[in-house]
């Protein structure tokens, strides 16, 4: 009886000397990330490191967001928050070209992704990468969430790439359905079958886009707000994601029943579904034109294409 007592004591011990070390662990590792700007409150989703941004206690504050969804939105704001942490990842790639001239990136497992530049893109992102500064995390907006699923819905279904959706609608219009945007809008679609990470790296090397547009959004600092989703494309490309930015975007009572609607009725693991009829014309909707616009479009292979629009 002495020794089995003396063996739970020690047991109790190990494993309180555990629960301090871990402790401590996460305090150190909390306050490095909030030195690095990682973290800022740890209740606001924007600003969660990727492995948190699951936590189901933070559901309430995503909606519409898929698991892949939620991986492209941390991925982004990892990508403006702390860009250089990404150049590893870039490294490996340029390792992966056949030679320095060769427009062939070999993807082990996968195919292979024959590029417009070739590996001088890969370098020249890499040098953005080391140059751009830590930007603000961009926060997460149902509102603008709800824009880039009827864009991804519409013309995912119908094998479409282009920034109009079916309906003439510019991403502007799709926003004035569910609110009110201010500021700078804009819009980044990228195309191919990839994991969620690959999506946003692929619009940052902006292979073969010459003004890097895609590239210029994502590190923009007239966007505060974003929203974005991502379906299958019923093309070569196989999947899609939609992102729409503003500066500030207000959900109007129209946008919030759509977002408790569309809530419900979500599957568990799945993407969000839903009907994408209008009860509102396009023609109804009013157009604010602006006189700054981009439209810029790559379509590296079978795999990757990028569009980019502003105003």
């Amino acid at each position: 009886m002495v020794e089995e007592a003396i063996i739970e004591a020690i047991k109790k011990q190990a494993n309180l000397k555990q629960e301090i070390a871990d402790r401590l662990k996460g305090e150190l590792r909390a306050k490095k990330l909030e030195a690095s700007g990682g973290i800022v409150e740890k209740t606001d989703i924007k600003d969660l490191p990727p492995e948190k941004i699951f936590d189901s206690s933070y559901e309430e504050n995503m909606k519409l967001a898929s698991r892949i969804e939620k991986i492209v939105f941390a991925t982004h704001n990892q990508m403006r928050t702390n860009p250089k942490s990404f150049i590893p990842m870039l490294d490996n790639s340029i390792k992966n070209f056949d030679s320095p001239r060769s427009a062939r990136l070999r993807r082990f497992g996968r195919p292979d992704l024959i590029t417009q530049e070739g590996v001088n893109a890969w370098h020249e992102a890499k040098k953005s990468l080391a140059e751009q500064a830590s930007l603000g995390a961009l926060e997460w907006n149902d509102g603008l969430a709800l824009a880039a699923q009827d864009h991804c819905q519409d013309t995912g279904g119908k094998g479409v790439v282009s920034h109009d959706g079916s309906d003439g609608s510019k991403v502007w219009d799709r926003m004035e359905r569910y609110g009110d945007a201010s500021g700078t809008m804009g819009e980044n679609l990228s195309f191919g079958k990839s994991r969620g990470d690959e999506y946003m790296t692929s619009l940052f090397i902006d292979d073969g886009v010459a003004d890097r547009g895609h590239r210029t959004a994502i590190q923009s600092r007239k966007y505060f707000k974003v929203g974005l989703a991502y379906c299958p494309h019923k093309s070569n490309y196989q999947g899609m994601v939609a992102i729409a930015y503003a500066t500030d975007f207000k959900i109007n009572a129209r946008g919030r029943r759509e977002i408790e609607r569309r809530f419900k009725s979500r599957r568990v693991g799945s993407n969000v579904e839903f009907s994408t009829k209008r009860t509102i014309p396009s023609s109804a909707l009013k157009r604010e034109v602006r006189p700054s616009r981009s439209n810029t479009c790559t379509a590296k292979d079978k795999i990757n294409a990028a569009f980019n629009e502003s105003k």
